[in-house]
């Protein structure tokens, strides 16, 4: 999977877009981190690509 991104905002950390989607979870871990309402996006920009995943504190 390589390194992981983190953003705070519904932008990619890696291009700036804000054409971004909520992505499924892959494994195990991830389904374990999203209880921590750390939740998989991937950036719809058609040259990045790119997967991340956003933190949403608790209301």
């Amino acid at each position: 999977m390589g390194i992981a991104m983190l953003s705070l905002s519904h932008k990619c950390p890696r291009c700036g877009s804000d054409n971004v989607s909520r992505s499924k979870r892959q494994g195990m871990i991830e389904k374990v981190i999203s209880v921590v309402r750390l939740l998989p996006y991937r950036c719809n920009n058609y040259s990045c690509g790119s997967r991340f995943f956003i933190i949403f504190p608790r209301k």
